[in-house]
């Protein structure tokens, strides 16, 4: 049998279309997170391409990220911080990411707990180099 209990937990989703404009897109976002933080949310989840997009993002399926100038190590810190200061878990839903070691890029979805600490990442590997024509896929 299932025992229920009275745990409750309140999860804020956030939609909306980031630009280019990374500092306007952060400010929606913290402002935002802030909003689900007062109403009781103790994990916040932002959609994919929170931090940047572009028209040029979309049609050239991400190909166009700047992921050393755009969106630096900088830039993460304070969503870091932004986990802390409202005590809430945030869920990145991807967050380019350049390797120096490897030369590669990623699309990170990162999870950072309310001590600003990342407990989690994804990177998604194969974001722009699967030839479809290729692999059988569509032409």
């Amino acid at each position: 049998s299932t025992k229920q209990n009275n745990f409750r937990s309140i999860v804020g989703l956030i939609q909306f279309c980031a630009t280019s404009d990374v500092n306007k897109n952060f400010e929606k976002c913290s402002r935002l997170i802030e909003e689900c933080a007062e109403k009781g949310a103790q994990m916040v989840c932002l959609p994919e391409h929170f931090a940047y997009m572009t028209n040029e993002t979309i049609s050239s399926g991400g190909k166009t990220y700047d992921f050393n100038d755009k969106l630096d190590h900088r830039l993460f810190q304070k969503y870091r911080q932004l986990a802390l200061d409202n005590q809430v878990w945030l869920s990145l839903g991807c967050f380019p990411e350049h390797d120096r070691e490897t030369g590669l890029n990623y699309l990170t979805h990162s999870i950072i707990n309310e001590e600003g600490n990342v407990v989690a990442k994804y990177r998604k590997m194969h974001m722009f180099d699967v030839d479809l024509d290729r692999s059988g896929g569509v032409s």
